[in-house]
């Protein structure tokens, strides 16, 4: 897959296209681009994925804590793993968020570009002021001499999927549901760092681990059941979303992920987290036995869940 970050120089011979943030790339965005493949091929044409950085809500309305399941690597991998030919990042600014969907279309898309035909969600909408219809976002198309495409719609029976609907069941804590519209499972990858060494004196050592990305969004607080995998082992995994009630109340939130049966030293190392179930909630404990019993029945059901996820993969 090649990556163009200017479009000024972006020279494809007849791109087929479609575009979006794709955040997450889940279920209906993987729906979207093998629909995007096939429409590709049939009209001979070569794949192309628009999408925008930064993220426009954060120029048009200067949100400075926006969460994302994916980061921009990420998300780079996974749409070239589906098979598109070319992805494109247009950088998103003040001039570009003042384009109504024909001056869009018109000089970005067909005379930057060179797309003729442009593929559309089932319920995508983009550019300033009132979005047309799809009568009319044809007939601005035509205009210019682009042809759309409206794809069909993909859903888990009457569940949509949307990133916006993962993000909130992630909040939530429903792993399970989140990772059904994702199509995988959540994920975050971070360095291991010095943490308090609490979970050591418990008989439970912890990797403190600090997320590659502060916008990557984290899921609710609360113990979970998670594959870890650093210098390319994988390990069961215990892992804490929390603020550590019992001994340091207050805290700021920390990620910190028990390995089973692991003995090597992890600090500065890279960690990938793959999230499979949430086991439950974050709570005080009055005394430190009390929370390594805890602890322990945590542990044992982390390795029945992980068991019945090893024989569904």
């Amino acid at each position: 897959m090649q990556i163009h970050t200017d479009i000024n120089n972006f020279d494809v011979g007849h791109p087929v296209a479609t575009m979006g943030m794709f955040d997450g790339v889940h279920n209906g965005h993987r729906h979207l681009i093998s629909e995007l493949i096939r429409l590709s091929a049939a009209e001979h044409g070569q794949s192309t994925v628009i999408t925008f950085w930064p993220h426009p809500k954060s120029v048009i309305s200067s949100v400075d804590d926006l969460r994302f399941l994916t980061t921009q690597d990420e998300k780079t991998a996974l749409i070239a793993s589906l098979g598109v030919e070319h992805l494109v990042v247009i950088p998103f600014d003040r001039e570009l968020s003042r384009h109504t969907p024909g001056q869009f279309m018109e000089q970005v898309l067909a005379d930057r570009m060179g797309v003729r035909t442009l593929l559309v969600g089932f319920n995508h909408r983009f550019g300033a002021g009132p979005h047309p219809d799809d009568q009319s976002l044809k007939a601005s198309a035509a205009a210019c001499g682009i042809s759309i495409v409206r794809a069909t719609s993909w859903a888990d029976g009457q569940v949509e999927c949307s990133s916006s609907v993962i993000r909130n069941l992630l909040c939530q804590g429903d792993i399970g549901r989140a990772n059904a519209l994702l199509g995988r499972r959540y994920s975050l990858c971070g360095m291991v760092e010095h943490g308090r060494g609490i979970g050591r004196t418990l008989g439970f050592p912890t990797a403190n681990v600090r997320p590659d990305s502060a916008g990557k969004l984290l899921p609710g607080a609360g113990v979970y059941a998670c594959f870890a995998t650093v210098a390319g082992r994988t390990y069961d995994t215990m892992l804490n979303i929390g603020t550590c009630p019992t001994f340091a109340p207050n805290q700021p939130l920390t990620v910190e992920a028990h390995l089973i049966d692991c003995g090597e030293n992890l600090y500065g190392k890279s960690i990938r987290i793959e999230f499979a179930g949430r086991i439950r909630d974050e709570r005080r404990f009055d005394h430190a036995d009390q929370l390594v019993q805890q602890l322990r029945a945590d542990r044992t059901a982390v390795r029945a869940l992980l068991r019945e996820c090893a024989k569904n993969d």
